[in-house]
């Protein structure tokens, strides 16, 4: 929808006040990640990557609590990282321009890259998303055949630490 960046102010219930579509809003973030985990620490929180129910963007969105005095919490100001823009930063920075960058939601879906149309790319059968799906919580290599049907060598790493979920970055590079 053309949206680069998408910012929201919620209620402690997780339903927005506001955000970059106006003062009325119908969004609610009360069932993401993130917003539980800003709700129960009461700290800066990141949550999985997720495609952006306000911008329709692959995003790792975070957010910070909003306390009143006394520190009890009344919701969360969340915005979201946008994937695209940062992959497109890094890509631009690598010395080689064959390396494959890939994220991975919780379930196996790939977040990163988007298909044609900008939207979540179907992530088929391919080796790489067998071996992110059958992966420990760790930083693993290994060959697999890609997205495109050609054999590389990634290293996936778990992304459970930074936002206490499943999903997983993963770079290759064609053999």
């Amino acid at each position: 929808n053309g949206r680069k960046a998408s910012i929201t102010s919620s209620a402690e219930n997780g339903r927005a006040r506001c955000d970059n579509l106006g003062p009325v809003s119908t969004l609610h973030v009360g069932d993401r990640d993130y917003f539980a985990r800003a709700r129960t620490t009461l700290r800066f929180a990141v949550g999985a990557p997720v495609v952006s129910r306000l911008s329709g963007r692959t995003v790792v969105p975070i957010a910070y609590p909003l306390l009143d005095a006394q520190g009890n919490f009344r919701g969360v100001i969340a915005s979201g990282i946008d994937l695209t823009l940062f992959a497109a930063v890094f890509a631009e920075s690598l010395a080689n321009k064959n390396l494959i960058l890939n994220i991975w939601d919780p379930e196996g879906g790939l977040l990163y890259p988007l298909d044609a149309l900008g939207t979540q790319a179907a992530s088929g059968d391919s080796g790489i998303r067998r071996a992110v799906l059958a992966r420990q919580a760790r930083t693993e290599s290994f060959e697999a055949q890609g997205l495109d049907g050609v054999a590389n060598f990634y290293v996936i790493t778990g992304l459970e630490n930074a936002v206490g979920a499943r999903a997983a970055l993963g770079v290759g590079i064609p053999l």
